[in-house]
């Protein structure tokens, strides 16, 4: 999907105003001079400076382009599942992955959308069932971050 360099830029300034807007009502550290909204605010900024930036080079343009424009991916229906496979696996995550854990899930997901890609079963399969374990490895080890075991609770680490 192609669209105009004018309209990404007007919303990254629409997100960027109302990022800049919600960040306010974080609440402040105590004994600190700054809370936890300075990192969303700078963060903010840099949306509404870089959604500026497309605007103006779009519109100082000497090819002006059309708000929109159908790729041709976007033309078939092959293309078009490539495309949604992303989102239905973070779907498909934020609603299973409480039951069926996160290995399980994220190995779910990847496995299909390996699948869908048409990787080599010798190249995806491997790493559908190794990524995952990795990356809970690293993040409820390491890093310590709470990530849902779901059926392999008491099986696994």
């Amino acid at each position: 999907m192609q669209i105009s360099d004018r309209l990404v830029g007007a919303i990254f300034v629409a997100f960027g105003i109302w990022m800049f807007i919600a960040a306010a009502e974080f609440p402040a550290a105590p004994g600190m001079t700054f809370g936890a909204g300075l990192f969303p605010r700078i963060l903010a900024v840099g949306f509404v400076a870089c959604g500026l930036v497309l605007i103006i080079q779009q519109v100082l343009s000497a090819q002006p382009e059309p708000w929109y424009h159908r790729p041709e991916w976007a033309r078939d229906m092959a293309g078009v599942l490539r495309f949604v496979m992303v989102p239905l696996g973070i779907l498909f995550y934020i609603f299973l992955a409480p039951r069926l854990g996160m290995i399980l899930a994220a190995a779910l997901i990847l496995a299909v959308i390996f699948r869908v890609l048409k990787v080599r079963s010798t190249v995806g399969l491997p790493v559908a069932l190794l990524a995952p374990v990795v990356i809970y490895l690293l993040f409820s080890k390491f890093l310590l971050v709470p990530l849902p075991r779901g059926l392999l609770d008491g099986v696994l680490f």
